[in-house]
């Protein structure tokens, strides 16, 4: 039935090759934020549509509907040039964004976490040892003197995902997948600067939740998984305030904050060294 009426809306308002450039819209518009948010384009950088075009091969029309997606979710930045030109660059990396994504995304995390604490008694208490299990994985991770970034963002990922599934409703886990790519980002680029070990206080706030959880307790649930995303966001600030923001200009084409140029040619970068320590710190 809903597919016959998708079906039927989409013949009405264009037919098949309406539906194709939508797809090829989306597909594009994900390519570009997984290289955005990896840093294969760093921050700052101008997206030229002919190179972007270029890179992921799609026409330049698909390239400028997926960037104007971008835009409206904040992975980009548009300037515009006279009333008919704009130019798109990849948004920059700042302390207040960072500072205003992690509060955000921390207070939908807490909801969720809220959600969990309210669940029977046996399926929060399953819910807490897996929490528990991800919290000791995620810990182990990051131990050693080669900790594993790519495992450490994994559990990280893993352990606040599996509550905000079991204890958020619809609309609370799209809003939190949408906002996830700002958060990874400043992981992808920062994570790796702040230590060579996990901080032993992270896996403290993590098991703080599950043990919320487990004991049917809302608030201290809520509490502990803000308190979690609020510490993240000051271990990033220290480190951020260390080594630089990235792509961060007083005017868009001027001179940047960092010290490197608003007018660079390259559309793809390097993806940065990994020096600092993986995941959202949270």
């Amino acid at each position: 039935m809903v597919d016959n009426f998708v079906g039927r809306v989409g013949v009405g308002a264009g037919g098949p090759d309406k539906l194709r450039r939508q797809d090829a819209v989306h597909r594009t518009y994900l390519e570009l934020r997984d290289l955005i948010v990896c840093g294969a384009m760093a921050p700052g950088s101008p997206l030229i549509e002919r190179r972007v075009s270029d890179v992921v091969g799609a026409s330049r029309s698909t390239v400028r509907n997926a960037l104007q997606q971008l835009a409206n979710e904040g992975h980009v930045v548009v300037s515009s040039i006279g009333d008919h030109y704009s130019r798109f660059f990849v948004g920059p990396l700042t302390i207040d964004e960072m500072r205003e994504w992690y509060f955000i995304f921390g207070a939908l995390d807490g909801i969720a976490a809220r959600g969990a604490a309210a669940l029977p008694p046996e399926r929060r208490r399953s819910l807490a040892d897996q929490v528990r299990m991800l919290a000791r994985a995620h810990l182990d991770a990051g131990t050693g003197d080669d900790p594993q970034y790519d495992r450490i963002q994994h559990f990280d990922a893993a352990l606040h995902g599996c509550y905000v599934q079991a204890g958020g409703g619809p609309t609370l886990r799209k809003e939190h997948a949408a906002l996830r790519p700002h958060v990874d980002r400043y992981g992808h680029f920062y994570a790796t600067a702040l230590i060579r070990k996990l901080p032993s206080e992270i896996f403290q706030e993590h098991c703080a939740i599950a043990d919320a959880i487990a004991a049917g307790n809302p608030d201290a649930a809520e509490r502990a998984a803000m308190t979690n995303w609020r510490n993240a966001t000051v271990r990033f600030e220290a480190v951020m305030r260390k080594w630089g923001e990235r792509g961060n200009w007083e005017a868009i084409g001027g001179q940047h904050k960092d010290g490197g140029s608003g007018s660079g040619e390259d559309v793809v970068a390097s993806v940065p060294e990994r020096g600092i320590l993986a995941a959202d710190m949270s």
